[in-house]
């Protein structure tokens, strides 16, 4: 854990229910800084977690504060620029979230297309990003001409574009061989250690080892928890 430092993330018995309860009380603080790391069976309700967190799902009952704020409070307009700004997301199918005839540059700028921030700005702002993962020298290709690994880094530089609160990524190695994901987890500690917020899911305990905390949840509630020492 990391003394003295904020909960970005507070979760009070938080429950969902769609046409059966998928979440059934689930309490959980994620503190600014921390590498989390949510593990469980298909259809434990870790990605309902994962949604809610990002504000793409709301909660049938409970209290969920994200950065201070509680959602339930939130404006359409402030929780669109809370996805927007405050979170980055990464997903296991990248492929669905990319412009594939579009440029490196094209993509990881896509958030900014819906910020304040100058336009003469957006190259160097997604080259830092790009430099950070690895692959800045591929700015200008297509996104065809990428390998799986290479789309998948321009996919967290674009989480990244916006520097935002924290970083959710749902199975982020799971289309990816073991070397790709090795390559991928190397950069999640990277930016951990450069005081980048993550939560990851996973349903692999060697991608989970990665994140100093291990949370497990199993039929909808959160039934152990792990932490580095």
């Amino acid at each position: 854990m990391i003394g003295g430092a904020m909960n970005i993330i507070e979760m009070k018995d938080i429950k969902k229910i769609y046409s059966e309860t998928v979440l059934k009380g689930v309490n959980l603080n994620i503190k600014s800084g921390e590498f989390v790391a949510i593990t469980g069976a298909s259809g434990s309700g870790k990605s309902t977690i994962l949604n809610i967190m990002g504000l793409l799902d709301s909660q049938t009952s409970g209290e969920y504060l994200f950065d201070g704020m509680n959602v339930r409070n939130m404006t359409d307009d402030e929780l669109a620029n809370a996805r927007n700004k405050k979170i980055g997301f990464i997903f296991q199918s990248f492929e669905k979230f990319i412009l594939k005839k579009s440029s490196v540059l094209d993509n990881v700028i896509l958030p900014l297309v819906y910020s304040d921030v100058s336009v003469c700005k957006w190259r160097q702002m997604a080259e830092d990003k790009l430099g950070i993962v690895g692959i800045k020298n591929k700015i200008n290709s297509s996104m065809n001409q990428l390998s799986g690994g290479e789309a998948q880094r321009v996919a967290i530089a674009r989480a990244l574009i916006n520097n935002p609160a924290i970083l959710l990524a749902d199975e982020p190695t799971g289309n990816l061989d073991t070397k790709r994901s090795k390559e991928i987890m190397e950069i999640f500690l990277r930016l951990n250690k450069r005081g980048v917020s993550i939560v990851m899911i996973t349903h692999e305990p060697e991608i989970a080892a990665y994140a100093s905390r291990q949370i497990i949840i199993r039929d909808g509630l959160i039934v152990g928890e792990e932490e580095e020492l």
